[in-house]
């Protein structure tokens, strides 16, 4: 799959993969960005409703720093240089059977047609059945060896988010008890960033750059520029936040309330969204349509005027509230625009760095 490989590509074009060392600037860097929102993001689930009614103070946007930035950087050290790890197993492997037929389609192996690039390249037929095979085997490799490096990091990221919660909503020792606390939706969430800010972000930025053109069997696709490669990482960071929002709202809540079970957690970030919707309709309902068209926003006139009307039975009120429960939990906003920071700078100043060795 070169020809979708962004910053994988790059790193290939640009005399192999880069040092361990070329992740722990950016990873020192970002970790900085993360805890200031992470500290927003908890704030918002925590139901602190603006920016001025939050806590801005250094201490609590960037708290245990001395210990954030260090295990950040192992972090996502770990998570970039697992993927790389696994790519050469993989390569290694895929080399191992350096039959031709491993490149083709199932339908072209079995009667040895086909080729890389338009190339020709006969080969002796094989079963269809053995072809299949091959490439089942193939893409559920491919498939645990994207969701290994989420799951062999969660521990350190249980660090990390434990050591932004404040000590008065649990204060467990952090080293030894606090960090386990959401584990189980924290690891979810971890499998969703490193595939992320690895395959979906290299694949994104190929997407983005073009490279997938035909040229001889091996050859290397075109560097991304910086704009592809940033357009990439933070396309990638967008979809990777918020479909991981709902397991770190789970997992911040636990931490945050560690004798609450999942259940009840889940229950309280419904009856919020219950809440919150019925306040809006009901504060439609009490203004004339004129009056609401006239001072309200135009989201909200429109709220107003198409939607409130159908949700006035107590029945769609609350599939309402289950639905954006589900599709918009509190701070999915905030948070994908975190992760989309957060990849754009990391894979942004390892491209630089590669870009300028």
């Amino acid at each position: 799959n070169a020809e979708y490989m962004g910053l994988s590509a790059t790193n290939t074009a640009l005399n192999g993969a880069p040092p361990i060392s070329y992740y722990a600037a950016p990873a020192a860097v970002e970790s900085f960005y993360r805890s200031a929102m992470n500290h927003l993001i908890n704030e918002k689930v925590r139901g602190v409703k603006s920016l001025s009614e939050t806590n801005l103070s250094p201490s609590a946007m960037f708290p245990k720093m001395y210990l954030q930035v260090p295990t950040r950087v192992m972090y996502i050290t770990g998570i970039k240089q697992v993927r790389a790890t696994l790519d050469a197993i993989d390569a290694s492997m895929t080399n191992a059977r350096s039959s031709p037929a491993g490149t083709l389609s199932p339908h072209q192996a079995a009667h040895g047609i086909g080729g890389i690039g338009g190339a020709s390249m006969a080969t002796a037929p094989i079963s269809l059945n053995e072809a299949q095979n091959v490439f089942m085997t193939s893409y559920l490799r491919a498939g645990l060896f994207a969701i290994l490096p989420g799951i062999l990091m969660c521990p350190l990221s249980s660090l990390l988010e434990a050591s932004n919660v404040n000590p008065k909503s649990n204060n467990a020792p952090l080293l030894t008890h606090r960090w386990r606390y959401g584990f189980a939706p924290r690891l979810a969430r971890e499998v969703l960033f490193a595939i992320g800010i690895n395959q979906a972000a290299d694949r994104l930025t190929g997407l983005y750059a073009h490279t997938a053109v035909p040229g001889e069997a091996g050859a290397l696709p075109a560097a991304p520029t910086a704009l592809q490669s940033a357009a990439g990482s933070l396309t990638a960071g967008l979809l990777a936040g918020y479909l991981s929002h709902t397991p770190h709202v789970l997992s911040a809540l636990r931490l945050m309330n560690p004798n609450a079970t999942y259940a009840s957690l889940w229950k309280s970030m419904y009856s919020g969204r219950m809440a919150s919707l019925a306040a809006m309709v009901q504060s439609a309902s009490s203004a004339p349509t004129s009056a609401v068209i006239g001072k309200t926003p135009i989201l909200r006139s429109m709220f107003s005027v198409f939607v409130a009307p159908a949700l006035k039975n107590d029945q769609s009120l609350r599939r309402a509230a289950m639905i954006l429960t589900v599709l918009t939990p509190v701070g999915v906003v905030r948070r994908s625009c975190q992760i989309a920071g957060t990849f754009t700078i990391i894979n942004g100043l390892m491209y630089f760095q590669l870009r300028t060795k």
